[in-house]
């Protein structure tokens, strides 16, 4: 944990950051890519087979670009293909601690 989120409350972070990268992790924005996947027949058993280049401001715009994305990639030698969008960056977890009762 680092105490380097707004108001000094801990945020969570990977041990493989030092405490001066915490303030710069918490700056970066969050990014959508596209992975292209690899599927046996009926789309079965999909791999991750390469992740596309663009990075998408957001979920809805990758999605659109979907179709655009598997034209570009058909040279994968799979039975079919298929992609999907994730969240990429960091992503910070703000961790409350339980108000006591009493």
């Amino acid at each position: 944990m680092c105490a380097c989120g707004t108001g000094g409350e801990p945020a969570l972070r990977s041990s493989r950051y030092g405490p001066c990268e915490c303030e710069r992790l918490l700056m970066e924005p969050v990014f959508f890519v596209m992975a292209i996947l690899g599927c046996g027949d009926g789309n079965t058993d999909c791999r991750e087979a390469r992740l596309d280049t663009v990075r998408y401001a957001t979920a809805a715009q990758c999605q659109a670009a979907l179709p655009a994305g598997l034209a570009r990639n058909t040279d994968l030698d799979y039975p079919s293909i298929a992609a999907a969008c994730r969240a990429n960056g960091p992503i910070v977890v703000r961790v409350d601690k339980p108000q006591r009762k009493g």
